[in-house]
């Protein structure tokens, strides 16, 4: 954002060993960890703002760097610019990353000086395109070009910047933590798009106005937290990063708030002179707005101050209505006060008091998600409560028809007794007015346990369903793909037939070319057969199999192409004794020993390791070898699809993988497959132990492709 007035540069400087002695605040990453920079960093303010990255380098000025006071320190109201310097060392074996988590950086530039000159590795920030950043996401995460062992510093050029949170750590867990606050904004934008759409649905079927005016202000919600998640800028304009300076969605979503809140409490005729107040807020945020085309300097004291100015009209408004007795302010009290909370707190956040990097990324947006989900419920109920006070007031009524009979009991008797008879009637009507308010609650209370019961039985439905479209997803695949071309060939073949002359030498070679396409075709649907079979919920038998049997059996059946390739088969075995489906045993080991002799690496003698352990609660089977492998980074989308071939040099049907996958689902097993292309290929499973004579039905898990965990073991 503009208004906030910052700009960052950033200069990577390897250091050499020896080339300069190590500065004691060293920032050493030893472990799939992430750290924040904290002490470790020392900053200097250049109140010319005149020096450059080679001067701050020098002797002269690197005693002058301070570090750190505190964790994630704030320069927001110093004056100049604001250099820091940070080392880090490698002590791991992974790639390093720096993570800013701050998105409001307009500009960042990252260097590389090498012996060759400064290197240019990154040019993103805010104001530039998106495309930029290369690692889509909320914050910046830049890769640090540093080995094992060796030690880089960072220095970065700053100018007011509201908070510098530095982090260092391993590539994986970086990004893990980039993506686990990302999946907390779709959450809350989803509760936001839920109450939306309730609401709408609402006001369609009840034709209130309040309801409009809450989907508006719901809308404006999601905007604006879409924009502070660059999620605007990514889909609407990537190209045009100037609009990431327009604070509009900041001004919308406070004024559509005061707006709805301002009509649902009435204060235009409940308290006419708090209404009044509400125009100056409405002009801050016109102030506000126009900043895209004016930028005023300061405007970042203004967002802080409607920040708590709006909250706090809200605020005053709602206790009004509570000293009424406005019931329903109940319920918008409780769905504001975090609002306000998470105002107060995010403007002491960005004058520096303090820092959290959960309350200035997630707290806006889970307040806001409370805050309609609560405002949702309170609408809901509106006529509900509209109704109690309807028979609040009967009540008292009674009580006044009750003080009036007592101080007319000593003049009319006659009349004292009509009064008393009419007063039972009321406490009877109040009676059978309470019987029914507790059949309808009772009547509630078994509809929402249906709805949620039939909710449950069209999730478990839905599971189904999306299993069966896989599976004729895959049935349509082997019938577009495998069954086509064997057809195609046969009818080919028909047309070119000579029938005039049945002697004629070509007949021969289609009669042999015809057999060829035939027993392909019969080889397809045996293989279709066999992938059915597994899907219609056939039960096996679980008996204990003898390994050592087993594995000389499958060496036996592929002796031709061991005696043909001189490969070396190295078994280990830490049991000879499994309980398992023999059959599906037999399937798993002799499709991966296949795959290892079909792909194996033509310059070198093929080596396959089979190895099979067992723990107390699972059986491992490993199979690794030296073949061509691939990558699996490429494939990762098709690897266990069926007729899905990542080597055609080699002849094969594409379901060796398929049915490996699909049997060690039955077993309610894992696959795990690591592979590099020219280096070969392993494949582990675990298999949970069963229990003897356990009965294992294929059709429980086949369907099922959420149930099997693959994934490429770190």
């Amino acid at each position: 954002m503009k208004s906030f007035g910052l700009w960052l540069g950033m200069v990577v400087l390897p250091l050499l060993v020896g080339a300069q002695a190590p500065w004691p605040d060293t920032l050493k990453i030893n472990s799939s960890e992430v750290r924040l920079a904290k002490q470790k960093v020392s900053f200097f303010i250049d109140t010319t703002n005149q020096l450059n990255l080679e001067q701050l380098n020098s002797e002269a000025y690197q005693s002058q760097f301070k570090p750190a006071l505190v964790d994630v320190p704030n320069f927001i109201e110093e004056p100049g610019t604001v250099w820091f310097r940070l080392l880090v060392k490698n002590e791991t074996n992974n790639p390093l990353y720096l993570r800013i988590a701050n998105p409001y950086t307009p500009q960042l530039n990252i260097y590389a000086i090498t012996s060759h000159g400064p290197q240019l590795l990154a040019n993103t920030g805010f104001s530039r395109l998106y495309e930029t950043r290369g690692i889509s996401g909320t914050n910046f995460m830049i890769p640090l070009p540093v080995e094992r062992g060796k030690t880089i510093t960072l220095m970065g050029k700053m100018y007011q910047p509201f908070w510098v949170p530095l982090e260092v750590g391993d590539r994986w867990v970086i990004l893990n933590k980039e993506r686990q606050s990302q999946l907390l904004n779709i959450f809350i934008l989803g509760i936001l798009f839920v109450m939306l759409f309730y609401n709408l649905v609402l006001y369609f079927f009840i034709r209130d106005i309040i309801y409009v005016y809450y989907v508006v202000y719901v809308f404006s919600a999601i905007l604006y937290l879409l924009f502070t998640n660059s999620l605007l800028f990514e889909w609407f304009w990537p190209n045009d990063p100037k609009w990431n300076q327009s604070m509009f969605p900041v001004s919308f979503v406070f004024f559509t708030l005061l707006v709805f809140a301002n009509q649902v409490m009435s204060a235009r005729k409940v308290v006419p002179r708090l209404y009044q107040f509400s125009y100056l807020l409405f002009g801050m945020m016109a102030v506000i707005t126009l900043d895209f085309f004016i930028h005023y300097p300061k405007m970042i004291a203004v967002v802080n101050l409607l920040a708590t100015l709006a909250p706090m009209y809200v605020l005053v408004l709602l206790i009004y209505q509570l000293r009424k007795k406005f019931i329903l302010a109940y319920l918008f009290l409780i769905g504001w006060v975090p609002v306000l909370a998470t105002s107060v707190i995010y403007t002491f956040a960005m004058r520096g008091i303090f820092y959290n990097e959960f309350l200035l990324t997630h707290g806006v947006g889970v307040s806001m998600a409370w805050e309609a989900t609560v405002f949702s419920l309170a609408l809901g109920y509106r006529y509900n409560v509209f109704r109690l006070q309807k028979l609040a007031m009967e009540q008292e009524n009674i009580r006044m028809v009750k003080d009036h009979n007592r101080m007319l009991e000593a003049k009319v008797e006659e009349r004292t007794r009509e009064i008393m008879r009419q007063n039972e009637e009321l406490v009877q009507r109040q009676f059978e007015n309470q019987e029914q308010q507790r059949i309808i609650e009772s009547h509630n209370r078994q509809l929402e346990a249906a709805v949620d019961q039939r909710t449950m039985q069209l999730e478990e439905s839905n599971s189904v369903l999306r299993g069966q479209m896989h599976k004729l997803e895959q049935f349509n695949f082997i019938i577009a793909h495998n069954l086509r071309s064997p057809v195609a060939r046969l009818l080919g073949l028909s047309n070119i037939f000579n029938r005039d002359n049945l002697s004629d030498p070509v007949n021969e070679v289609v009669m042999e070319k015809t057999s060829e396409a035939a027993n392909d075709l019969d080889k397809v649907i045996n293989d279709l057969g066999d992938i059915l079979n597994m899907q219609q919920g056939k039960e096996e038998k679980v008996i204990e199999v003898n390994l050592t049997d087993l594995i000389n059996k499958i060496k036996t059946r592929y002796a031709a192409e061991f005696e043909e390739t001189r490969a070396v088969l190295e078994i280990q075995l830490g049991t000879t004794l499994m309980r398992t489906v023999p059959a599906y045993i037999d399937s798993i080991l002799s499709n991966l020993i296949s795959n290892s002799l079909k792909h194996r690496h033509r310059e070198r003698i093929p080596r396959i390791l089979v190895r099979v352990t067992a723990t107390t609660s699972n059986y491992k089977i490993l199979v690794r070898d030296n073949g061509k492998g691939f990558d699996r980074e490429k494939y990762a989308d098709k690897l266990f699809e069926p007729f899905q071939r990542f080597d055609l040099e080699t002849t094969g049907k594409g379901l060796g993988l398929f049915m490996v996958k699909t049997q060690a689902a039955i077993l309610r097993g894992h696959v795990y497959i690591q592979s590099k292309e020219g280096i070969g290929t392993e494949v582990e499973i675990v298999i949970p132990i069963p229990k003897s004579g356990e009965i294992v039905t294929t059709a429980d898990h086949t369907g099922n492709k959420d149930f099997l965990v693959t994934q490429q073991k770190s």
